[in-house]
């Protein structure tokens, strides 16, 4: 978002830009997101006739999508490409643009009349860090007055190579796992407590990997081929099942853990849809997936013997469910999104469904639901570097407390669609991604009256 004479410029990604009056009272869409799709970083340019912002294609979450820096002029629907493989730009006073490739600044002459660059590029300021979320956004600003603040990160800008894993206790202290920085994502601990199946993504290679929590210096990839996210284990810890791209769609596979046997898929081929996988029931039989077809996630069950699927419990959400089995395999607890307006919320019902839906959050943005392994305290993210719980009775239906802060500091990685946390066994640890100690000791770091150095 970003201010502007006449109001406020606020991009709902998959939706368009909005600019909303400065008393709040009125609002009016200006530009509409194409199909397929993101949209970010609005700035009106002076003058007030044209607004330049960032796509990103494929949508929300696709961090290997390309990014574009585009002008369009109010009141058409004719678009200009001004900077291709860059993003956030904001305008200078100087008569400068200054984007972000990667995690380099670069500044380029602008004609705001005829809405084109001119001259070339040059490298302004190198690691600004560029935050891993479902739409990358670079860290940095410059002020009316020319001066620039940014957080400082990785050349890649890729605030998700700046991560480690670590396992954290209800009190938010931090023990890393020595394994190398990576983009780390989805830990997801074995049913024996023993091992850590864990994603990497950056950007470019997506890889499945094992981590044996006994030798914090292993860490043996098990995917090889295609882009492989979102690991979940069996009920036995034998098998992990995964999102994969090697047929050509985001379908859903497993293997065996150690590696030996082969590769099987579990999904039909289908290249409008996009499955990841989320939990598989304590008896071995069932899988919950979601299942998005490029605008609504359904919550969906994969029978694991004849590989049939159905959705589960009428849930739909704009985002991933992150539906969990509880321990006993009688309960199933997810969250909701329903639009960009509102906040998430999580649900719990029976399994099977009988159409009870028990709201266990409600308007604390509640998401990543996980249970803890004797299924007596449900957890939940309500925000960023936050984990709650809630005690859990099912002696009669199903009973939960008022939440309570479970690791106040503790979970501090980056906002994902899927969780960054896993619990280990003994109930008192997670497993989790954190931001590494040098990145996440940065700072803001303040240059005033940078804007000189562009008229130099």
């Amino acid at each position: 978002m970003s201010w502007g004479d006449d109001g406020l410029l606020v991009a709902h990604a998959d939706r368009g830009i909005e600019r909303i009056s400065p008393d709040g009272q009125r609002k009016e869409m200006l530009i509409a997101a194409l199909p397929g799709e993101a949209v970010t970083a609005p700035v009106m340019l002076p003058g007030g006739r044209a607004v330049m912002f960032t796509t990103l294609a494929g949508g929300l979450g696709n961090r290997t999508g390309e990014r574009r820096v585009v002008v369009q002029r109010l009141g058409t629907s004719d678009r200009k490409v001004i900077i291709e493989n860059g993003g956030d730009a904001v305008y200078v006073s100087t008569g400068h643009i200054v984007y972000a490739s990667g995690g380099t600044l670069f500044a380029v002459p602008f004609d705001v009349e005829r809405l084109e660059t001119f001259g070339t590029s040059q490298n302004v300021v190198e690691g600004v860090r560029r935050n891993a979320v479902l739409l990358p956004v670079s860290q940095f600003a410059v002020s009316r007055n020319g001066s620039l603040f940014y957080i400082a990160g990785s050349t890649s800008g890729d605030g998700a190579t700046d991560l480690e894993l670590a396992l954290v206790d209800r009190h938010g202290s931090v023990t890393r796992l020595k394994s190398p920085l990576g983009g780390y994502e989805a830990p997801r601990v074995s049913p024996d407590g023993r091992y850590l199946a864990v994603g990497s993504d950056n950007g470019q290679d997506a890889i499945v990997w094992i981590h044996d929590l006994l030798n914090s210096m292993s860490l043996r990839r098990l995917t090889l081929e295609g882009r492989n996210r979102f690991p979940v284990w069996s009920h036995d810890g034998a098998r992990v099942v995964y999102q994969s791209d090697r047929d050509g769609d985001r379908a859903l596979f497993w293997q065996r853990a150690d590696g030996s046997g082969t590769v099987e898929r579990l999904t039909p081929r289908d290249p409008k849809l996009e499955y990841i996988p989320e939990s598989v029931s304590p008896d071995g039989r069932d899988l919950l997936a979601a299942v998005n077809d490029g605008s609504r996630t359904t919550l969906s069950l994969l029978t694991l013997g004849d590989r049939s699927i159905a959705p589960f419990g009428s849930v739909t959400s704009l985002f991933p469910t992150g539906a969990a089995f509880s321990p006993d395999g009688r309960w199933v607890a997810y969250a909701v999104k329903r639009d960009l307006k509102t906040n998430a919320a999580v649900f719990v019902q029976p399994f099977p469904a009988d159409g009870t839906v028990y709201p266990v959050s409600s308007d604390d943005d509640g998401h990543h639901p996980m249970w803890s392994r004797d299924g007596r305290e449900l957890f939940y993210v309500p925000g960023p570097q936050r984990l709650v719980s809630v005690r859990v009775d099912t002696t009669k239906g199903f009973a939960f407390s008022t939440p309570q802060p479970a690791a106040p500091a503790g979970i501090q990685g980056p906002v994902q669609i899927v969780r960054n946390s896993d619990p280990l066994r003994d109930g008192s640890r997670f497993a989790a991604v954190v931001y590494s100690g040098a990145a996440s000791s940065q700072g803001i770091h303040a240059v005033l009256n940078w804007s000189r150095e562009l008229r130099k």
